[in-house]
């Protein structure tokens, strides 16, 4: 099966070309471009250096969140745009991150900026979630983990976070590598979730706060933020 995976979920943007577990081609960027200005260039060298047609595609999949609310809306709509009649796999963009450090022997725990004082999170240990997907404060986040045992943050929030992560005691990574998420690791998740397949149509993103516009009305309104 060939699979076109898309993620514009942070600060990075990436598109891979897959087929039966096997990358044939992986365009990734972190640029001060939009996603929207990057993304589809990337699909396109995926098919131009991959040797392929859009038309051999036959599933997509797309980091659907969390993550910044512009970036995951650009993947989605491309998606959804490209897809046709093929079904679409709905993915996580964390748990995508903490799959590209699966192999630290302890917790790994990715977490991206949400801005405003908070992180996008998660905690996986051996493959399986340890914590749920939260959008929080970064020390609430650290206060749930367990301590005694190593827990490797990756993601863009631990570049941006990275001292007080380890003045907590705790791991921040500082390879490239696991700072970005890499379109490659969404077509495995892809292939054992069928659960997420889904028509074009219903495609939606993952979104675990208000868009900041409507929080900001909200708090002009006295509101609660849900």
């Amino acid at each position: 099966m060939l699979i076109l995976t898309l993620d514009a979920s942070s600060a990075s943007a990436s598109a891979a070309l897959s087929e039966e577990g096997r990358l044939i081609y992986e365009a990734y960027v972190q640029n001060a471009l939009t996603h929207s200005a990057s993304l589809l260039p990337m699909i396109h060298d995926c098919f131009r250096y991959g040797g392929r047609a859009i038309e051999e595609v036959e599933l997509i999949g797309v980091a659907a969140g969390p993550g910044s609310f512009t970036g995951v809306r650009i993947a989605v709509a491309t998606a959804m745009g490209l897809a046709g009649c093929r079904p679409c796999a709905r993915l996580s963009s964390l748990e995508a991150l903490a799959r590209q450090a699966a192999s630290f022997p302890g917790i790994v725990c990715p977490i991206l900026d949400a801005r405003g004082g908070q992180v996008y999170c998660a905690a996986f240990e051996g493959g399986e979630a340890l914590l749920p997907e939260a959008a929080e404060g970064l020390e609430a986040f650290m206060a749930k983990l367990p301590r005694g045992q190593k827990a490797l943050f990756v993601g863009d929030g631990a570049a941006a976070y990275g001292a007080r992560i380890e003045e907590a005691g705790f791991i921040a990574a500082r390879e490239p590598s696991l700072l970005g998420l890499h379109a490659a690791f969404l077509a495995p998740m892809a292939l054992e979730k069928k659960e997420s397949w889904l028509p074009a149509a219903a495609l939606r993103p993952l979104y675990l706060r208000r868009p900041q516009a409507e929080r900001e009305r909200l708090q002009r309104e006295g509101m609660a933020d849900a």
